[in-house]
């Protein structure tokens, strides 16, 4: 291999070297952004579940009103 064919490729794997770095960082980019929307979805499905948990409360409360609704209707037809 010549001193000019040498040169040529040298300067293309550094070109490649450098196209792989540029890759590389918004590699990282893109992870680090995963990491937070992985983050933020974590803490939406935390919140999604706490106001599941008050909807049921409020859902066996709602129940209890109706039940005791339905008791006072039925005492009010047997007077």
């Amino acid at each position: 291999m010549s001193m000019e064919e040498y040169s040529m490729v040298m300067e293309e794997y550094s070109m490649v070297i450098e196209e792989h770095s540029m890759v590389m960082e918004e590699y990282s980019m893109v992870i680090e952004e995963h990491s937070m929307v992985t983050e933020e979805y974590s803490m939406v499905i935390e919140e999604h579940s706490m106001v599941t948990e008050e909807h049921s409360m409020v859902m066996e409360e709602y129940s209890m009103v109706i039940e005791a609704i339905l008791v006072d209707h039925q005492d009010a037809k047997l007077h």
